[in-house]
């Protein structure tokens, strides 16, 4: 069964541990993934898939289009924030990425990114592997700045996200009625099933500790009873019609775009809004801490 690319792989964060200038237990915040957690690398990127422009970031502070996939942060900004690590991540491959910019962290993720190689190739951004590779060269740019070999050691796995319950599918696939897809998320919980068993079978290794973060079940919830979290609107994202738009098709010309995403679970039809990815960020890292620490 074929999933949209958005869809392919929703994000990997690492939280790396390790003796370090700081004195933060958690000293580092290293990003890997998709558009969930694009933080604007794709800007510097000869690619389709970028948000550089209004609506997106018009909640952001300052109001700055940053190219999140968001009306404002995404939820590995509030992780950040919360461990201490600042406001907000910055992308790799941001000018500004450099010197004490990069100390606590960075984000590779790139926006239509996948497993898949070749989806990446399609659409002209970061796969995983252009990403790992990136990492590599992020720690030479360490070394310039005197600190210690930062070693992975703590590793925290999201999820994939309902993906039925995304209003994109839900139109798509949807039938004419407003409810989630249920064969779409059957797959993904067949894929986070697989993937749990897995990290529980690696945990220890060579002294590795994994965490699953388990976003599918709290977006779905949110997504079937938005007032329960005190949404009005869990099946259609904010930017215009709700349905289909995302990316260049959510642009300040979109007829129908709502005036408070707060009120939303969704953004686009894609991509949490800023106060979903919030909830999510402050329900889950709790319990990634616990596994990890």
């Amino acid at each position: 069964m074929e999933i949209s690319f958005i869809l392919l792989v929703r994000a990997i964060f690492l939280l790396i541990l390790g003796q370090c200038v700081f004195s933060a237990e958690v000293p580092a915040l290293i990003l890997f993934g998709d558009s969930t957690i694009d933080v604007g690398n794709n800007n510097h990127l000869l690619t389709l898939a970028k948000s550089n422009h209004p609506p997106y970031g018009r909640d952001f502070p300052g109001k700055r289009i940053t190219g999140r996939f968001s009306n404002g942060l995404v939820a590995t900004d509030y992780v950040a924030s919360m461990l201490g690590l600042g406001s907000a991540t910055v992308g790799y491959l941001n000018p500004e990425a450099k010197g004490d910019n990069i100390v606590r962290g960075v984000s590779f993720a790139s926006a239509a990114s996948g497993f898949y190689r070749g989806t990446a190739k399609i659409y002209n951004v970061l796969s995983l592997e252009d990403q790992l590779k990136l990492y590599i060269q992020y720690r030479e740019d360490l070394a310039r700045v005197e600190l210690r070999f930062l070693g992975v050691r703590r590793v925290g796995v999201l999820s994939l996200p309902p993906f039925g319950c995304l209003p994109s599918q839900i139109t798509l696939y949807g039938l004419g009625k407003e409810t989630c897809v249920k064969n779409l998320n059957k797959e993904a919980q067949i894929f986070n099933s697989k993937m749990l068993k897995l990290l529980q079978k690696l945990n220890g290794t060579d002294g590795m500790r994994l965490a699953y973060v388990d976003i599918f079940s709290q977006l779905k919830d949110a997504a079937r009873f938005p007032a329960k979290y005190g949404f009005v609107e869990g099946r259609r994202g904010c930017c215009g019609t709700g349905l289909v738009e995302a990316s260049i098709f959510c642009n300040k010309f979109s007829i129908g775009t709502c005036a408070n995403a707060s009120k939303y679970v969704f953004w686009d039809s894609f991509h949490p809004s800023d106060r979903m990815s919030f909830l999510l960020a402050k329900t889950q890292l709790p319990k990634v801490l616990h596994d990890l620490l």
